[in-house]
């Protein structure tokens, strides 16, 4: 979707044939933009800066999801039971969940890629395995 700033809410919520997404200008993500996409495996939205509730929610097959160092929000349930949902790049910022429950009910999420300048930070506080 090139060009597009902002996607409204519900604007692709049920879109069963969609399956990948990629915007270079998008900065704004609403209330369930994409909710219930049942054939959404893959996410680039490297442009976007806020994410609203409820926004990918129950994208059953969601395997990944990238953003880029632009992230600024993501709201409540953003992510619920996004049950394939393995793999998530971010950057690290604080503030940047506004709940606990970004991604409930995601039990396959075991990989968080930071993107940004945090890279190194952390990378030099980690060694074998624990904080320095």
């Amino acid at each position: 979707m090139p060009g597009v700033k902002v996607v409204e809410r519900h604007a692709f919520a049920r879109c069963d044939e969609l399956s990948y997404v990629e915007c270079d200008k998008l900065e704004r993500i609403e209330g369930g933009a994409f909710s219930s996409c049942k054939s959404l495996t893959s996410i680039d939205l490297s442009s976007a800066k806020i994410v609203g509730e409820y926004a990918f929610a129950h994208c059953a097959a969601l395997k990944g999801a990238i953003f880029g160092d632009k992230l600024e929000s993501i709201r409540g349930m953003a992510f619920d039971n996004c049950t394939s949902l393995e793999q998530i790049t971010i950057p690290l910022k604080h503030g940047m969940f506004d709940d606990d429950n970004i991604f409930n009910r995601c039990e396959k999420l075991e990989r968080v890629d930071l993107v940004g300048g945090v890279h190194g930070t952390v990378a030099a506080l980690w060694r074998n395995g624990k904080i320095l």
